[in-house]
């Protein structure tokens, strides 16, 4: 059985791997618009090779990265989160704190990177545009080995990217959100705690108002197109027992 290569160069790639390169880029062009920095040959080969060249399974897991909405009007990358669909039982099982730390400086940074880009072309100071959904909260999203985690994460991103945050939503708020923001404000900055609105019934046509409704999905009232009403927006869920670390099974 002959091996593939993982680490060839550019003068070794295969037609078929060639052909492979440009369905996969073809298939996941809107997404890759948003993510340039995925947009090379050997970035789109590794995703062939990690998931046996299936396009279709590999788009999807490519488009799966996803937290970004899009890009606002002015320039300002816009975030969706929804978190209170997280499960943090199941999440703090399927893997280590520090692979959420570096995986979310790795997104921070590549937002970073296209607010760069618009700020060097409209010559204005941009930043993100957070939206963070608490639609079907429950307090299992406050499970106290994962929430000590959310906040050093926090605390951290803060640090490496001071005042990138330009404006925080929160919809759909539960009635004791003033209790679990009490859990979280300590580790907020000044200038980040300045940048929080909790918003009401009225939250759809605030969001429409500031962001436009061609930036946001369908989801939460705007007319973005998207096969999905949710878009490539991450929507959690229970990690899957496959990925949960097992004591017996993972001792080496």
């Amino acid at each position: 059985m002959t091996v593939e290569n993982h680490y060839l160069s550019k003068d070794d790639l295969t037609p078929h791997q060639k052909s492979k390169i440009s369905e996969l880029r073809e298939k996941a062009s809107k997404h890759l618009a948003k993510y340039p920095d995925y947009d090379t040959d050997f970035s789109l080969l590794r995703w062939l090779m990690g998931w046996d060249y299936d396009i279709e399974k590999t788009s999807l897991k490519l488009i799966e990265l996803g937290g970004l909405m899009c890009q606002d009007d002015e320039g300002n990358v816009v975030y969706m989160q929804a978190l209170a669909r997280t499960h943090p039982r199941s999440l703090i099982r399927a893997g280590g704190v520090s692979d959420l730390f570096r995986l979310s400086v790795v997104e921070a940074e590549l937002a970073f990177k296209l607010v760069r880009k618009a700020e060097e072309a409209t010559g204005r100071k941009l930043g993100a545009k957070l939206v963070i959904d608490l639609d079907e909260f429950s307090m299992d999203v406050l499970y106290p080995p994962a929430l000590n985690v959310y906040l050093n994460l926090l605390t951290l991103l803060q640090a490496l990217f001071p005042d990138f945050g330009r404006h925080i939503y929160v919809i759909n708020c539960p009635m004791m959100i003033k209790t679990v923001y009490a859990m979280i404000q300590p580790v907020l900055s000044k200038q980040t705690r300045e940048k929080v609105t909790f918003l009401g019934n009225d939250w759809k046509d605030v969001l429409l108002k500031e962001l436009g409704a061609h930036n946001i999905y369908s989801h939460w009232g705007g007319t973005k197109p998207s096969e999905l009403p949710t878009g490539d927006i991450r929507m959690g869920g229970k990690v899957p027992e496959k990925l949960q670390f097992v004591f017996n099974l993972n001792i080496v």
